[in-house]
């Protein structure tokens, strides 16, 4: 069997070594304890060294050593959603805002996948890290205007009556009261 991206070896065998499997990358040839097909060595991002039958390796079934599962394993949901988070946005000095660098939607809102595979806005799981529930039916608006920014401190709970109000009134809404538009209806 040929795997793309893998070059043949000299006895035929699909050479993986140098390719990543989650969190291990393959070094060389491991040692068979029996007969049975071929095995590899791999190298955790820990340092960890363990070898690894190649029908494993085609499997998906060895993406982190057992030091480094045990450690994901371990989490909490929320504490893994929460160290995603602090990974995926950067403090800008001057305006005070955590701009998102993460995935972002069309209008520039950032967006990240929950462990349960549900997205979520990046503003909206921030004022939830940091200030609690949102209530049914409200927005989280930003008081910076930068749909990019998820500091708690630039966000608020409205209705969304309230955040159009907010849009209008900062000049951001694009319809017919919104003193930008320059073309009439």
């Amino acid at each position: 069997m040929i795997i793309a991206g893998c070059d043949p070896g000299a006895d035929g065998a699909v050479a993986f070594i140098g390719r990543r499997f989650g969190m291990r990358v393959v070094i060389g040839r491991g040692q068979p304890k029996k007969k049975r097909g071929n095995i590899w060595r791999l190298r955790c991002e820990c340092g960890a060294e363990s070898d690894v039958p190649q029908r494993r390796l085609l499997a998906g079934k060895c993406g982190a050593c057992i030091a480094c599962h045990n450690r994901f394993v371990d989490r909490t949901p929320t504490t893994m959603v929460a160290e995603r988070f602090e990974e995926k946005y950067t403090p800008e000095p001057n305006s005070g805002c955590w701009l998102w660098l993460g995935a972002a939607r069309q209008h520039g809102y950032g967006e990240l996948r929950l462990p349960t595979n549900k997205t979520i806005l990046a503003h909206r799981l921030a004022y939830e890290l940091y200030r609690g529930p949102i209530p049914d039916g409200m927005c989280v608006c930003h008081r910076c205007d930068n749909p990019a920014c998820v500091n708690p401190d630039h966000l608020f709970i409205g209705t969304r009556a309230d955040n159009m109000a907010d849009c209008i009134r900062k000049g951001r809404a694009r319809n017919k009261f919104s003193p930008k538009r320059l073309t009439p209806w």
